[in-house]
């Protein structure tokens, strides 16, 4: 049967005591711990080696120990954030922010500065309700670029930036509804960071690699029709009554008049 394992050393500053060691293992998906934050009291040798060995008991087995790797122990997190209005309608513009951030161990001085573009933490983002979509990126921290200072469309495992420790990647994402969005939907947005198998770094915590978040709400309804106000019609008064009957009953001799002529 498969099992996995990971051995962590973390590093703590402290030249008596320099690592903290954990184990974690498991048959399938995310390892169960064994020892967490272990000291190791000795001194670190100058070439440190690593081995494996098993055994078999009194039974005959067979046993292989490989896809063995070493990465650098390590904490990137993303967040999302709405920026537009929560209600949408067709062809209107949504906003909206994604920040990516190197986080500081907790439990050590040290952290992992993420100085290779080639290793960087590959970023995805993608609303398919959205077109025309583009965005922007600042960088904020010592040792830490954009991958560009911005671009269109999707991300989809964007990386080649670099983040120092505690540096922070800030995207400002701007798009349209689409024309044929569903009319009262809620539309959702989740962004994603990983790093890649063999770019030596492995995340401390997957909880944070993930944000989620209802972006906004399609309104399809037509906007209420205003009616405008009727035109005034003139008050003539009791003066203008009067030079109305005056009015018609002249008009009503002079009918009668030209009656008779005839």
């Amino acid at each position: 049967m498969d099992r996995s394992a990971r051995i962590i050393l973390t590093p703590t500053g402290d030249s008596n005591s320099p690592f903290l060691i954990s184990v974690l293992d498991g048959p399938s998906g995310i390892p169960a711990p064994v020892i967490t934050n272990q000291p190791f009291p000795y001194a670190a040798p100058e070439q440190l080696s690593i081995g494996f060995s098993g055994s078999t008991g009194g039974a005959t087995e067979i046993h292989e120990v490989r896809l063995n790797s070493v990465a650098v122990p390590a904490d990137v997190q993303i967040d999302l954030a709405m920026t537009s209005p929560s209600i949408r309608r067709r062809g209107d513009t949504v906003s909206y922010s994604l920040s990516v951030k190197n986080n500081t161990l907790s439990n050590s001085p040290l952290s992992a500065k993420i100085d290779d573009p080639a290793s960087a933490p590959l970023i995805n983002d993608r609303v398919d309700a959205l077109v025309n979509k583009t965005w922007t990126c600042t960088a904020t921290g010592a040792d830490t670029s954009c991958p560009a200072a911005s671009g269109s469309g999707d991300i989809a495992d964007l990386g080649h930036y670099t983040m120092g420790q505690d540096g922070a990647l800030n995207f400002v994402f701007q798009g349209e509804v689409v024309q044929d969005a569903a009319c009262n939907a809620s539309v959702g947005n989740s962004a994603t960071i990983h790093f890649a198998d063999d770019a030596g770094f492995i995340d401390q915590d997957l909880s944070n690699n993930r944000s989620s978040s209802a972006a906004f709400a399609v309104e399809c309804t037509e906007p209420p029709i205003t009616l405008k106000p009727p035109h005034r019609i003139p008050t003539v008064g009791a003066w203008g009554l009067g030079l109305l009957s005056l009015g018609l009953m002249g008009w009503g001799l002079h009918s009668q008049r030209r009656t008779r002529n005839r």
